[in-house]
């Protein structure tokens, strides 16, 4: 006599904790060539993250690329914690390119990837960009969104050491940049 026990799990997933993937304006289509100096740009771009709590893991002005950090996306719970846990996150590859007379060429690079961590621990990190091209896509075009803000509303810092008229105050300058 063979006795068969189990457990059935139904096909739950649920989604635990506040993140959430940015989304980008409906219809927002990026320029990614824009009409400011690549200095302009440059600094614009590392305000935008700092601005969003992006931090930066490298950048290099000189070849005008940055890379983010890891920034947390969804976690879910599969089968309430049973079928394991499911995290996500993504970084940004970020080059921003002079193209001459006054122009500047911004290329947003999205990396998205998962991993599982259940009870004989945890998979190691997986690249889902190419399954999940839409999701990517919105993700950069939300970083584009948030540059162009700043580029269009003037929210642009001033060059290196100027003084800002109205208060006679210096803008704040970070040497680690």
């Amino acid at each position: 006599m063979v006795i068969v026990s189990g457990l059935v799990v139904m096909d739950c997933a649920v989604q635990v904790g506040q993140a959430q993937f940015p989304q980008p304006s409906a219809g927002f289509a990026p320029k990614r060539t824009y009409e400011v100096s690549y200095e302009t740009m440059w600094q614009t771009v590392l305000r935008v993250l700092e601005e969003h709590r992006i931090t930066t893991a490298s950048f290099d002005k000189s070849t005008g690329r940055i890379a983010t950090d890891y920034i947390q996306g969804i976690t879910t719970m599969y089968a309430g914690g049973l079928g394991g846990v499911g995290q996500s996150r993504y970084k940004y590859n970020i080059i921003v390119e002079d193209v001459g007379a006054g122009k500047t060429r911004v290329n947003i690079i999205c990396k998205l990837e998962s991993t599982l961590a259940g009870s004989t621990g945890s998979t190691p990190w997986r690249d889902l960009s190419t399954q999940n091209a839409k999701l990517v896509a919105e993700l950069e075009y939300w970083l584009y969104e948030q540059v162009e803000k700043a580029v269009q509303h003037g929210k642009v810092p001033p060059p290196e050491g100027a003084v800002l008229r109205r208060a006679n105050l210096r803008w704040p300058v970070d040497k680690r940049h």
